[in-house]
């Protein structure tokens, strides 16, 4: 009976409780993606045309390109939750490609940032 009594008291006094929100992950708009080009030896590359595609095939992919800035950064702003490709040209060096490359939805190992290495092309050696 004493446990009885327990167990109602303390049910009350949970039903007082205020409640309280589950937590949740807040995000507000769409993932970012940034892109740093670096070279064998690790110096930024301005001027690599870097271009983001959403889908393997190129006839139905829909692409965004950027180019570098003198540090070596480009941003692709508000990227859609997909799998993506991620290609890097510049003139004298190896074109590198990222694929697949999970943006956003539930891939927990999705980047926000990516490091891009591109090897210089040598036509003599």
């Amino acid at each position: 009976m004493f446990k009885l009594l327990i167990a109602l008291m303390l049910a009350g006094v949970a039903q007082d409780a205020p409640r309280l929100p589950a937590p949740r992950a807040v995000f507000s708009g769409l993932p970012k993606l940034q892109v740093l080009a670096v070279s064998p030896e690790g110096a930024p590359l301005a001027g690599v045309t870097l271009t983001l595609c959403d889908s393997q095939d190129e006839k139905s992919a829909r692409c965004v390109v950027e180019t570098t800035d003198p540090q070596g950064e480009a941003s692709f702003e508000k990227v859609p939750s997909a799998e993506y490709r991620l290609r890097g040209d510049l003139s004298g060096f190896a074109s590198t490609m990222v694929f697949p490359l999970s943006i956003g939805a539930s891939d927990p190992a999705a980047p926000d940032r990516v490091v891009l290495l591109l090897n210089p092309v040598c036509w003599h050696c």
